[in-house]
């Protein structure tokens, strides 16, 4: 316990020279987000309301995002008068310091990238399956508790809301009838 109280008051900037580092890309990727909008997110024609435009949620939530960011990176800005890394161990010491964040990021792309491969449900019970994994808590429980989600979100977003996603590639190879059951349920 002691030790740790000592490493605690011990830390200096420079140790934790990679907490700006998150706050400074989560501003730039936000700025960038924001940019890209108008060419990405289509203007709707409806006559309920500008507010249940695409663009408004998406553009207050960028906003509120890189707002809090600047915060903190005003907050921390001392952080860069005092490090004496150089650009490289910085970056080093910034990845280090957030491979498990950089990891299931890069694995939610990929959930994303197999959603019309795969499909909704076996592509969610992967993706849910492994991020088990690796946080060591894959147990015979919490795989049961993913199956059950995943069929209970497919009840609620096929059979409750009926919202239906395009065919998916892997069941294009079954049977008819099975491909058919699998695109509506799966």
């Amino acid at each position: 316990m002691t030790s740790y109280n000592n490493k605690r008051s011990n830390s200096t900037p420079d140790s934790d020279s990679g907490s700006i580092g998150i706050y400074l890309l989560i501003v730039f990727i936000g700025f960038g987000l924001l940019m890209m909008m108008p060419s990405q997110v289509q203007w709707v024609d409806t006559t309920k309301g500008w507010y249940l435009q695409p663009r408004f949620a998406s553009g207050v939530g960028l906003s509120v995002f890189i707002f809090f960011a600047l915060i903190q990176v005003f907050n921390l800005r001392h952080q860069l008068s005092l490090s004496n890394l150089n650009p490289l161990e910085r970056l080093v010491d910034f990845l280090s310091s957030y491979r498990t964040a950089l990891m299931s990021s890069l694995l939610f792309l990929l959930y994303l990238v197999t959603l019309p491969i795969a499909g909704f449900f076996l592509s969610t019970c992967l993706f849910v399956i492994t991020l088990l994994w690796l946080s060591r808590l894959l147990n015979p429980f919490w795989l049961m508790v993913t199956l059950c989600s995943a069929v209970v979100l497919v009840l609620i977003f096929r059979v409750g809301v009926n919202l239906w996603l395009p065919d998916v590639w892997l069941y294009e190879h079954l049977p008819d009838s099975w491909a058919d059951f699998a695109n509506q349920y799966l």
